[in-house]
């Protein structure tokens, strides 16, 4: 996008500009925006500097022809002109602190998350030794999650990291186990069997620890045939293992044991199809295809989340249960946390947090190379109207500065909060 500098004599309303300024030296909240009064316009004079670049593309009007004029009053006094700096900078503080309150609910989700997974590897460990306290910590994982998606309205999905890669599988559990209570719930499936929605998700793979991790972690394309067949008896292994600790409800153990059939057939292990595969496990399969793809071993392999549900329709339609991915797509909508996004002023960002009853007004963490990436500048779209979504990119398209800022290829993992009191 072509810039060309001018003077700040040049300026009205209407124009696009950038400032070569330092974040946190002006009072906008943006280095980049579209000029919507003569009040910034005094601001922006205000700011000592001679020129600014104008984006011609993105402006309604032309720059003022440039004539030899006295400094106004406003910037020509410097009473007047602290003032105008003040009441700006004032305004901006507000919006930072209310930025600091979005970052500290980040951070407080974040540990909540860390100890979850805690809990489930802890969980995962007593199961294979056959010790009946590991299903009881996967109750009480899915019964905190049940709670809250269920006895509250203002639900928000956050991005949040595992922090270890050694705990990949056990994010993709609680990712599963996410999604699909979120489907369930706007299914209305009633509350007992969310219960064991919960947990069969939760357990889905747990057939996979009798399996070396080198096997199941490999690509499908470059697994030997009896490759293949060890990995796909990790269904097989799954039940066996939840039986010999205790008997589970059906639902469970379809879960465990189907969540890999296809809806069309030629699944395994049985080759069901159709409405012969219990609908928990058809929700499961959804949720299951979805976060592997946006979290593939293989990082070069990777989805951006956008991508991965038009992959999951295009891709996997003759696996899934077509009407309960449009329910899956219904409640992420069309940026769910991890999506990388360009605004409509041209900025890049990661949509960082969801509001299941507001998806196109996310919060995102954006991209500026005034800022270091460890204070990365947060943006609420509800608090600002003017800014808006224009698309998703492409992890393939993105400059790899951009990339390694906004760790684009970073796990996508959820958790889930609500915003009421």
């Amino acid at each position: 996008m072509k810039e060309k500098e001018i003077f700040v004599s040049q300026l009205q309303v209407g124009l696009f500009i950038k400032l070569n300024l330092p974040w946190i030296s002006h009072p906008f909240m943006f280095n980049s925006f579209k000029i919507k009064s003569e009040e910034q316009i005094a601001t922006i004079k205000s700011l000592g500097i001679e020129k600014v670049l104008y984006i011609p593309e993105k402006s309604d009007v032309e720059p003022l022809s440039r004539v030899k004029e006295k400094k106004s009053a406003s910037v020509e006094k410097g009473g007047n002109k602290s003032k105008v700096i003040k009441k700006n900078m004032q305004k901006k503080l507000v919006k930072v602190k209310q930025l600091k309150s979005i970052k500290d609910s980040l951070a407080s989700t974040q540990k909540i998350y860390a100890s979850k997974l805690k809990q489930l590897n802890n969980s995962f460990r007593l199961l294979l030794g056959k010790d009946e306290r590991g299903l009881n910590i996967i109750h009480e994982i899915v019964r905190d999650g049940l709670d809250l998606i269920l006895s509250k309205s203002n639900l928000v999905i956050h991005l949040v990291s595992e922090g270890n890669m050694d705990a990949e599988e056990y994010s993709h559990a609680m990712n599963v186990m996410i999604l699909s209570l979120l489907i369930g719930k706007e299914l209305g499936i009633e509350e007992k069997k969310m219960e064991h929605l919960g947990i069969g998700a939760l357990c889905h793979d747990i057939g996979k620890l009798k399996i070396e991790k080198k096997y199941w972690r490999k690509s499908v394309d470059k697994m030997t045939t009896l490759e293949k067949d060890l990995v796909r008896l990790h269904p097989k292994y799954g039940l066996e293992l939840l039986n010999s600790v205790m008997p589970c409800h059906k639902d469970i153990c379809d879960i465990v044991y189907q969540h890999h059939e296809r809806f069309l057939g030629g699944g395994f292990p049985e080759g069901l199809r159709g409405e012969t595969i219990n609908q928990l496990s058809r929700i499961v399969s959804i949720a299951n295809i979805y976060d592997r793809l946006c979290n593939s071993y293989d990082v070069e392999k990777r989805f951006c989340p956008f991508d991965a549900l038009q992959c999951v329709l295009k891709e996997y339609y003759f696996v899934i249960d077509l009407k309960l991915f449009d329910v899956m797509a219904k409640v992420l909508g069309i940026y769910p946390p991890g999506t990388i996004v360009k605004l409509n002023n041209g900025m890049i960002g990661k949509v960082l947090t969801i509001r299941l009853k507001n998806l196109f007004r996310p919060c995102l963490m954006i991209y500026d190379p005034d800022i270091p990436k460890k204070e990365a500048a947060l943006f609420d779209l509800m608090e600002y109207p003017d800014l808006r979504i224009v698309s998703s990119v492409n992890l393939k398209d993105l400059n790899v500065k951009i990339a390694r800022y906004l760790e684009a290829t970073n796990r996508v993992n959820y958790s889930i909060d609500s915003l009421d009191n």
